[in-house]
């Protein structure tokens, strides 16, 4: 079913790429502690994210039966207020992204927007308005993964890759330390590349980001 899917689709609008991903290369050995490091900044912010909807979400459930019909106002008043001073969280942000991954975002702002695009989707999905997981998991990596990029290019002593491959690479981990899927995070960020060469950093992050996130938070 999924591969037909995807040949219809290619028939239909064509076989361009979600995202456009700079060529990538592990440029040192060494470069491996970057990533590792990144696993541990993903799963900090999967344990952030998880902790914050689950509770966040009991809040809502908490109060009176009869504001459940305005809890979605609620949110979309806070998350509105929100976006007069940070549009760029809006809606899934692929466009975001695809700069993050080929350097196009300075460090500050992605430092931002990652901070901003968590608290509003927890906001989002607690108080019941339109909008998901999977989408935010790959905007808050892509942004968390380009900070980290940008730091490890400024101090490594070593060669390393561009902030880029480390925007796609926090993709993957938030996406498995988030939704707890590892494996799938593999395979997707895969499928984006058509490299093998990404898959040892993008395992070791993975994995972190995954242990510590359901090592401090049980509940998915």
């Amino acid at each position: 079913a999924s591969v037909a899917a995807v040949v219809v689709q290619r028939s239909i609008l064509g076989n361009e790429p979600l995202f456009h991903v700079p060529a990538y290369a592990l440029e040192h050995p060494a470069e491996l502690v970057g990533y590792a490091v990144l696993g541990v900044v993903g799963g900090l912010i999967s344990l952030a994210f998880c902790k914050s909807l689950l509770a966040l979400r009991l809040a809502f459930r908490r109060l009176p039966r009869w504001t459940v019909m305005l809890q979605p106002a609620m949110g979309g008043v806070a998350i509105g207020t929100v976006l007069l001073f940070f549009p760029e969280v809006k809606g899934v942000g692929y466009d975001f992204v695809d700069q993050a991954l080929n350097g196009g975002l300075i460090l500050p702002t992605m430092v931002v927007l990652c901070v901003v695009k968590l608290a509003a989707t927890v906001v989002s999905y607690c108080s019941g308005n339109a909008g998901g997981i999977f989408a935010p998991s790959l905007y808050i990596g892509a942004m968390a993964g380009g900070v980290v990029g940008m730091i490890v290019n400024s101090v490594a002593p070593f060669p390393t890759g561009g902030p880029g491959a480390y925007a796609l690479v926090g993709m993957g981990a938030l996406f498995a330390g988030i939704i707890r899927a590892p494996l799938t995070s593999v395979f997707m960020i895969f499928e984006i590349t058509q490299d093998y060469q990404i898959i040892v950093p993008l395992m070791v992050a993975n994995l972190l980001s995954f242990a510590i996130s359901r090592r401090y938070q049980p509940v998915p």
